[in-house]
């Protein structure tokens, strides 16, 4: 019975430095994250692009939303696949799919101590297993 079934809504936004940016339209528009202290623990504004994705065609839109903001993201950010249930009695419950991005060049790698620095060639590739733990203290 389709009027006992939840709406799916589908977003996709990309999270970097406490800002947030709706990955569906084109230019990055900002959006507002608020953080909850009891679930869904953080809420975002109204003006996030959100696609509805149930019915006839939804799986196709569900597809279609995601790969969308997958061509949209930007290298270096921690994303975001957002599908909300909507469920007739009134209450939501989320499906969220992060990805976290790893730091690349000189700011992959934290120096003793916890700060965090240069890997020494900046090429964001491991660093040589064959060199001494000595060497890497004087980085």
């Amino acid at each position: 019975d389709a009027s006992s079934s939840p709406v799916l809504e589908a977003s996709f936004f990309e999270v970097q430095q406490g800002s947030v940016h709706d990955l569906l339209p084109a230019g990055y528009p900002q959006v507002s994250l608020q953080e909850l202290a009891e679930p869904p623990y953080c809420t975002l504004d109204s003006n996030l692009s959100v696609h509805r994705c149930d019915g006839a065609g939804g799986f196709n839109r569900l597809l279609d939303t995601y790969f969308t903001g997958l061509e949209h993201r930007r290298k270096g950010m921690h994303t975001c696949f957002q599908i909300a249930f909507l469920h007739p009695s009134g209450g939501q419950s989320y499906l969220r799919f992060v990805e976290m991005a790893w730091p690349r060049g000189s700011q992959a790698f934290p120096k003793p101590g916890g700060a965090v620095g240069s890997s020494g060639g900046g090429s964001g590739a491991l660093p040589d297993s064959s060199a001494s733990p000595e060497a890497a203290k004087r980085e």
